[in-house]
């Protein structure tokens, strides 16, 4: 049987009263079948008839209702009362005397049949209906989720996902990765690396379930389009001079999303210090005044709004001092402070990448 098949059921239970004559005198109802008063008659009567009752769907799931549907009638249009017995691998089930059965009332394997008895006051009859073997269910997908709900380039993709068995047998699920409306090759399982998908770009997953031998149908997430990333700073600051008294440190930095072109900052740092907007370098010649710690802070940000921040500090101290404004000052040593890198897309994280203060030169 094919898993998630649709099925539409019987209504609770069909019953036709065919009757001597007039063959359009019939009702149907749950639990009765009613005729018009009966004509006048001789003492003799006729005992309703049970044309046929079955028990809808033939292969019946646990996780799906059943029904009994039955035609019946009496040749002397009498009302006619209905009972109905479910049984359950031959043993009477007590709570279920109606045409109608609640899903989850029978397990797989199940021999399930019913005894239909039909009264119409003086005459009683009886039917047993063909027995039917209650199938294997297949998994439930009930809910399939993307998290975080939230994400950029930066971001591990995660399923979330609800599978039920309704037989209690293991549910094995299979993944499938969409990525504007394309597979993504290589991504067949409940993560999607950082980097599959891009600002713009719309991820759906796929999910589906399997108890080994029936399959539920695929069922997918809500879209989630991914947001813009911020920059990364890929270096770390340079803590040394040139024989010049002359500070450099080429900041570099690269785009989750490939956006370009990336502006470079200075946000905070000594008087004199400057960064190049387009290249990223930052240059300083270092005054004989410098004394103590400077702290400094660079951005980097793309044309969408995102943006990285990298701070750190220099304390400068002089072996000797310059005999002039003119003379070169000669550092003896600078102590940083671990740099901080603060990104914020479209959404804020922080990273922080340091390295162990007291480095010398």
């Amino acid at each position: 049987m094919g898993g998630g098949m649709k099925r539409i059921l019987a209504t609770a239970i069909t019953l036709l009263c065919v009757a001597c004559g007039d063959d359009s005198d019939h009702a149907s109802t749950s639990g009765a079948v009613t005729g018009r008063a009966a004509p006048a008659r001789g003492a003799e009567n006729s005992p309703p008839e049970i044309i046929s009752a079955e028990i809808e769907p033939e292969g019946a799931w646990a996780s799906e209702p059943m029904s009994l549907a039955i035609v019946a009638s009496d040749p002397d249009r009498d009302r006619v009362k209905l009972e109905i017995e479910w049984y359950r691998n031959s043993e009477r089930v007590a709570d279920l005397d109606g045409a109608d059965v609640p899903a989850g009332s029978f397990a797989r394997g199940d021999r399930v049949y019913a005894i239909v008895y039909a009264s119409d006051g003086r005459s009683e009859v009886t039917h047993q209906t063909g027995a039917i073997i209650v199938a294997n269910s297949p998994p439930s997908i009930r809910r399939v989720a993307i998290t975080p709900m939230r994400a950029t380039a930066l971001d591990l993709l995660q399923a979330e996902v609800d599978a039920r068995d309704e037989d209690g047998d293991p549910v094995e699920l299979s993944y499938r990765w969409l990525r504007n409306g394309q597979p993504i090759g290589d991504s067949e399982g409940p993560r999607l690396e950082p980097g599959a998908g891009h600002r713009g770009e719309v991820v759906v997953l796929q999910v589906r379930g399997s108890d080994g031998t029936a399959e539920s149908d695929w069922i997918a997430s809500a879209p989630l389009t991914i947001g813009n990333a911020p920059p990364e700073i890929t270096t770390q600051p340079n803590y040394t001079l040139s024989g010049s008294s002359r500070y450099d440190y080429e900041v570099a930095a690269r785009d989750p999303d490939g956006d370009r072109p990336l502006k470079y900052e200075l946000v905070e740092g000594p008087p004199g210090m400057a960064v190049d907007i387009v290249s990223g370098r930052v240059s300083w010649q270092v005054p004989g005044s410098a004394k103590g710690v400077y702290p400094i802070e660079l951005r980097v940000s793309d044309p969408y709004g995102g943006k990285t921040t990298q701070s750190y500090s220099l304390a400068v101290d002089w072996s000797e001092l310059p005999a002039s404004a003119a003379a070169p000052a000669t550092p003896s040593r600078a102590t940083a402070a671990p740099p901080v890198e603060e990104r914020d897309g479209d959404y804020t994280e922080e990273d922080r990448v340091g390295e162990d203060a007291g480095d010398e030169f």
